[in-house]
């Protein structure tokens, strides 16, 4: 429950907290995500690098 009235225009410490903390996980999962798939394709390219997968066609 909030104790504010109504017609107060500035958002409860509550609400601010809790934006701050979405936004962070907004980033941090975007960044994750990004960090995760150049992970999955460094990781395949040395795979086909080292003749893993395929057929050596990289070495």
């Amino acid at each position: 429950m909030d104790a504010r009235p109504a017609g107060s225009g500035r958002p409860s410490l509550r609400m601010r907290i809790w934006d701050r903390v979405d936004k962070r996980m907004l980033q941090f999962g975007v960044v994750g995500l990004i960090g995760m798939v150049v992970d999955v394709d460094v990781g395949v390219f040395d795979l086909l690098r080292l003749g893993v997968l395929g057929h050596g066609h990289f070495v």
